[in-house]
């Protein structure tokens, strides 16, 4: 368990922890991403697009150990999970865009990544610290991971900061890269 304790960033009350999701968490994961998948396009705080994973496909992500949680105090604040499991449709899309893309990358992709936070936890660097954590946990599987953020998707500048790159974009979509060895 990665722990981040008070620093000057978050309030005096607030303890930050880091662990490996479990089943049990899946209830609290499919409202969370429901949550952001009924957000407008428009929305300065972000959204998800595309369908949400289903019962089946988190356990089978969990069983894998590609999915960690956030809680702040004990309460559960969010989510970081990697996918090369799933079969879904937007799946599909991430793994099609990939194979096009395939010359940017060395060694072991994994395919899709997927992070989401609780509004009530915005702001409070839970995104870094899931990001920190899932490259620690992973970069002895993969050298890198790819992911589709939309355009109209405002938290882009976060996800840089996070250590994406940007390796190539249309008219819709970021598509970017986190380097698992380069953190």
């Amino acid at each position: 368990m990665v722990s981040a304790n008070n620093t000057s960033k978050y309030c005096s009350s607030d303890h930050i922890s880091i662990r490996l999701g479990i089943d049990s968490d899946i209830p609290q994961i499919i409202t969370l991403q429901s949550f952001w998948l009924n957000q407008p396009y428009v929305n300065k705080k972000g959204f998800l697009f595309g369908s949400p994973y289903s019962e089946f496909e988190l356990k089978q992500i969990i069983s894998n150990q590609h999915l960690i949680i956030a809680t702040v105090d004990s309460s559960f604040a969010g989510y970081f999970l990697v996918d090369d499991v799933s079969r879904n449709n937007l799946t599909e899309k991430y793994r099609a865009q990939l194979r096009i893309l395939k010359q940017q990358f060395a060694g072991k992709v994994c395919p899709r990544a997927q992070i989401a936070i609780s509004p009530n936890y915005l702001g409070r660097g839970i995104s870094k610290l899931l990001t920190k954590s899932m490259i620690s946990r992973l970069n002895n599987e993969y050298e890198s991971v790819f992911s589709m953020v939309s355009k109209q998707n405002c938290n882009i500048q976060k996800h840089i900061r996070n250590n994406w790159k940007i390796i190539h974009q249309d008219h819709l979509m970021y598509y970017v890269k986190l380097e698992l060895r380069s953190f």
